[in-house]
């Protein structure tokens, strides 16, 4: 049988262990904006892993996983 200390214990190592690999994520969190020719603001993407990354193109992979590539102007913000 189990005292509550153990039993505590033993259900706050699975918790410990998730908060500290999805802490671990390797890289920053970074926003891109991209500027349209027609459009007043630049878009905005949050929370984006860039893949490729040239003068004018930029190939993402944005929070919900739908990965992008533009063609001008963009500018990458940590």
């Amino acid at each position: 049988m189990l005292t509550l200390r153990q039993f505590l214990a033993a259900l706050s190592w699975p918790v410990v262990l998730v908060l500290l690999a999805g802490c671990n994520r390797g890289e920053p969190t970074k926003t891109l904006l991209l500027y349209d020719s027609g459009a007043a603001l630049p878009r905005r993407f949050d929370d984006v892993k860039v893949l490729e990354k040239r003068a004018d193109y930029v190939k993402f992979r944005t929070a919900s996983g739908d990965v992008i590539e533009f063609s001008g102007r963009y500018t990458v913000q940590n």
